[in-house]
């Protein structure tokens, strides 16, 4: 029997999370994915919309250079896309907003709005709406120096250079790329009512704790390591005499 292909829009397709979904999905071959990112126009929207079953919405900033890019590409952008699905009440939106929605910064409450945006399509319409709330997510080829600690201790390490370390005693919520790409899959094809969807594979580790085990992969230590080791190692090879091309 033929499997359904089935038509996906993710935005911000250029980003680290958003590039390896398009890929991973591509890769199971019954997957047509559409894209926006910021080499799209806003106008583009609507069309892509109306094509698609199932909407990835990924775009966003989370360190601007203007605090107003914020409100412009976390809450805006996310906006438009519930007012065009309105139009299209048979499609599903998967919103991917942050453990720091909780918290009162900035970014977290641009993601908080962007929450309170997608929920109140739900209630206004047929839409179902899933919302994941992210940890730091760490995998091959994130970008070092922005918004991933893992990438950038991976990146310094493999290029000698010398870790900072302002808190070493803070601990921080890691989920590897692969694991959040095979929820995703999953969440797709088997579809929940709920609205918020718990993120499984998720590690907490102390700050002091990962610059050590990054560390000792640039010494050999690379025996005997437990599963979220294993996935630091991965990472830090995909870093290992490498210069880094990232397109945001």
């Amino acid at each position: 029997m033929k499997t359904e292909t089935k038509k996906v829009l993710i935005t911000g397709s250029n980003g680290f999370i958003g590039s390896n979904l398009r890929d991973y999905l591509k890769d199971l071959g019954n997957y047509h994915i559409y894209e926006f990112n910021r080499k799209n126009l806003l106008s583009e929207l609507p069309n892509l919309v109306e094509k698609v079953d199932l909407i990835l919405h990924l775009a966003g900033v989370n360190r601007p250079k203007n605090i107003d890019d914020f409100t412009k590409n976390n809450v805006k952008l996310t906006n438009k896309i519930c007012l065009i699905l309105k139009n299209y009440q048979d499609k599903r939106l998967i919103y991917f907003s942050s453990i720091q929605a909780s918290q009162n910064n900035y970014y977290g409450k641009s993601k908080k709005k962007g929450e309170e945006i997608c929920l109140n399509l739900e209630k206004d319409s047929r839409n179902k709406i899933n919302i994941l709330r992210l940890p730091g997510v760490f995998g091959s080829n994130c970008k070092p120096y922005y918004n991933s600690v893992v990438a950038t201790f991976c990146y310094n390490v493999s290029n000698d250079i010398q870790l900072k370390i302002i808190d070493k005693e803070k601990e921080i919520s890691l989920l590897f790329i692969v694991d959040l790409c095979n929820q995703i899959k999953n969440l797709i094809e088997n579809p929940s009512d709920k609205n918020f969807i718990n993120v499984e594979s998720i590690f907490r580790i102390k700050i002091l704790k990962l610059a050590k085990i990054i560390s000792g992969f640039k010494k050999g230590n690379t025996q005997y390591l437990n599963e979220y080791e294993r996935k630091l190692f991965i990472t830090y090879l995909s870093y290992k005499n490498k210069k880094f091309e990232y397109i945001s």
